[in-house]
């Protein structure tokens, strides 16, 4: 007895993964169900750092930076409900929930210099000046998403053992990225100059400032979304499966950003005398006390593109219910603080292997 065809269906790769079919002929009414669940993978947010110094940002000339940026992982799960219309039509629903879990990282360097010479000699005049300073950067990045699809399929004839599906729908979209980091940054240094007689002045100070910043940004949007998927049957009970689809979400994206930071630090002065430093006289604190902790808001309307694509092996388990081992993979372009496609931090790819269970009834 010829098995009746799984009517498929489609949501987001990282929804639904590769589409599971069984080959027959395709039945025209019933309802499709199918759940999944798998893991991410994705490169750590990386932006911060680019501000921080390893790009050229404002602290990269204390000298060697060095970076440990783990990359992310965490979980997708999604659920998909269909209903046929007749042999070529039907419609789908969709959603999803991707997770990344917290990746910690941290960033820190150290520098010193020193130029001119402190020595006296007799009869000849000198200058020095001399900085020691380093930096620690701790950061903890997380990203999550969560969409909902509904879209109308289209399934043309075609060998009774391969089945493809056009589609076209809406997407909504939110997602939720976050970037916490905490630093502490410190430096000393001291200058002088004398005269031949080696009489003359010299002053310094040291400094240590720490600080907290958050940088949070959500998204939500909905858009056109359309693609394609297939599968094909080889009649021992396994098969393969793939899907591709592309979506233009339009919507707002809210971006927070908090700080707060507190600082010591004191100078000193002093004589020379003879080319010999004279005790030195504290000239004070420079700046101490603690800044309050400050918040901006700002608002960006945006057009968010995605690209998501899978693939993998089915396993007919009878013939209404489908088991798929695969792989997904997902990009998300423009999702940084800015409506720029070229910022560093604009786009995210998630990807990972997945488990999808699929029935007709």
């Amino acid at each position: 007895m010829r098995l009746k065809t799984v009517l498929m269906g489609s949501v987001s790769a990282l929804a639904t993964g590769a589409v599971a079919t069984v080959p027959a002929q395709a039945q025209d009414q019933g309802y499709t169900f199918s759940v999944q669940g798998g893991a991410l993978l994705s490169k750590a947010d990386q932006a911060f750092l680019d501000k921080e110094g390893d790009k050229g940002g404002p602290v990269s000339g204390i000298g060697v930076v060095e970076s440990e940026i783990p990359d992310n992982f965490g979980y997708t799960a999604g659920v998909t409900v269909g209903k046929r219309l007749n042999s070529e039509w039907d419609v789908m629903f969709g959603a999803s929930v991707n997770r990344l879990i917290d990746s910690t990282y941290e960033s820190f360097g150290s520098g010193s210099s020193f130029s001119g010479s402190s020595s006296y000699t007799p009869g000849v005049s000198g200058s020095y000046s001399g900085f020691d300073g380093g930096f620690e950067i701790t950061g903890v990045s997380n990203f999550s998403f969560e969409t909902m699809e509904f879209d109308v399929g289209f399934r043309p004839v075609l060998d009774a053992d391969l089945n493809v599906r056009l589609f076209a729908g809406i997407q909504a979209l939110h997602f939720d990225r976050n970037v916490d980091f905490a630093g502490i940054l410190g430096a000393s240094g001291e200058n002088g100059s004398f005269n031949t007689s080696g009489n003359g002045t010299y002053s310094g100070g040291e400094y240590i400032i720490g600080g907290n910043v958050g940088l949070r940004s959500e998204f939500f949007g909905a858009g056109p979304r359309i693609g394609v998927s297939g599968s094909k049957a080889f009649g021992n009970g396994f098969g393969l499966s793939g899907s591709l689809a592309g979506s233009a979400v339009f919507g707002r994206q809210t971006n927070t950003t908090t700080f707060n930071a507190a600082g010591e630090g004191s100078s000193y002065s002093g004589t020379i005398s003879g080319g010999v430093q004279e005790p030195s006289v504290s000239s004070g604190s420079s700046f101490p006390g603690v800044l309050p902790i400050t918040s901006q808001v700002s608002t960006v309307d945006k057009i968010v593109l995605g690209v998501e694509a899978s693939a993998g092996v089915d396993y007919y388990l009878d013939q209404s219910s489908t088991l798929t081992f695969g792989y997904q993979a997902k990009s998300l372009y423009n999702v940084g603080a800015t409506d720029d496609f070229d910022a560093s931090d604009s786009n995210k790819l998630v990807h990972g292997p997945f488990l999808k269970f699929q029935s007709s009834f």
